[in-house]
């Protein structure tokens, strides 16, 4: 049985010596005469105007452009409908810090599309940096006692098991709520920027996957195509439309992988949205090249059918496009994607499937 991936990652590491303040202590904002000014890893500056610079540089890292934590700031005091929009976005929010800001989890192209969010003053990397306070950066390779602050989606375990293949000793671990786990330690001091960085994909079973819900609608050809068919292959589901300007970005990727793919039981199918007649879109298709199955209606408006379907079955009305799906072989959303994204992501989140 296939199972998809998430991530677990430390968000703070602290020390002993901090006691009364070990958890999370670097991640404290204090109260700024400036309404946006966060400090974070005891600079304080207004993100949207200020460039912050960590010393040394290594401190300064990004996360790359797979999941990584990440930073989203508000125009003023949060209101739900602005955490909906982020989470529409497939980034998680994490943890509120002041002013009007939240540690987010998400790839580099999901905080591309923040710009969609009007209440949204500043988006940015969460930098290795802010975990560790500036003081504890330049230790040296004697043993210290640590306590990190770890983001969890998944069994905490296999990230234990990593600390453990560096070499780390003593690992004591401690469930927070049902985003965090305190985990304890004893690592040499010059080995904390490496472990800051440590992020662990994990396996969830197919049991907390959904049920990627049945459809039959008709190819350019006129056949009827059902998802029950397809059973057995791995699906990339395109919600998507000919008129559509970043679903068309997404054509090339898709061409890629059909032709390097197809053989290994991937599908992609592309339902096609509010484009015209099956000729007006097979023109198109043949202009672009499309390599891949596109459908549409069957009499009238099957294809809206199945959008509002697909938006009720996962919790998450379908209000924009592209979106897309990856359903594995059997029958499991195991991805959702709002807005285009490229090959790379896209095999990324595909390979465990194939």
């Amino acid at each position: 049985m296939n199972n998809y991936t998430q991530v677990v990652a430390f968000l703070t590491i602290s020390f002993s010596c901090l006691a009364s303040n070990a958890l999370g202590g670097e991640l404290q904002t204090k109260t700024s005469s400036q309404q946006y000014d966060l400090t974070l890893g005891e600079q304080t500056f207004d993100p949207l105007f200020q460039e912050v610079i960590i010393q040394p540089t290594e401190w300064q890292l990004s996360p790359n452009q797979d999941d990584g934590f990440r930073l989203v700031q508000f125009s003023g005091p949060i209101q739900e409908d602005w955490i909906s929009s982020l989470k529409e976005l497939n980034i998680t929010p994490i943890q509120y810090i002041h002013p009007y800001t939240y540690i987010a989890w998400g790839t580099a192209n999901d905080m591309n599309l923040i710009k969609s969010i009007d209440s949204a003053r500043w988006s940015g990397d969460f930098l290795t940096g802010y975990k560790v306070l500036p003081k504890f950066r330049n230790l040296d390779e004697r043993p210290i006692r640590m306590k990190a602050l770890a983001y969890k989606d998944g069994d905490i375990e296999n990230l234990i098991d990593t600390l453990k293949d560096l070499g780390i000793t003593r690992i004591e671990s401690n469930s927070i709520d049902h985003r965090f786990n305190a985990i304890t330690f004893t690592a040499p001091g010059n080995q904390i920027v490496e472990i800051s960085k440590l992020q662990k994909r994990l396996q969830k079973n197919s049991s907390q996957a959904l049920t990627a819900p049945d459809f039959t609608l008709a190819d350019l050809d006129g056949n009827w195509v059902s998802l029950k068919e397809l059973k057995g292959k791995v699906v990339l589901l395109n919600f998507w439309g000919t008129w559509c300007g970043p679903c068309r970005q997404e054509i090339p990727a898709f061409i890629k992988l059909t032709e390097k793919y197809k053989k290994d039981g991937l599908e992609i199918v592309g339902i096609t949205l509010t484009s015209g007649p099956p000729e007006r879109i097979q023109a198109f298709s043949d202009q672009w090249g499309i390599n891949y199955t596109l459908l549409t209606d069957i009499e009238g408006n099957e294809t809206q059918v199945v959008t509002a379907k697909y938006g009720q079955e996962t919790g998450q009305r379908i209000t924009g496009i592209p979106t897309t799906f990856i359903i594995d072989r059997e029958g499991y959303i195991r991805q959702r994607y709002i807005g285009p994204r490229s090959e790379s992501i896209f095999y990324r989140d595909l390979e465990p499937y194939l």
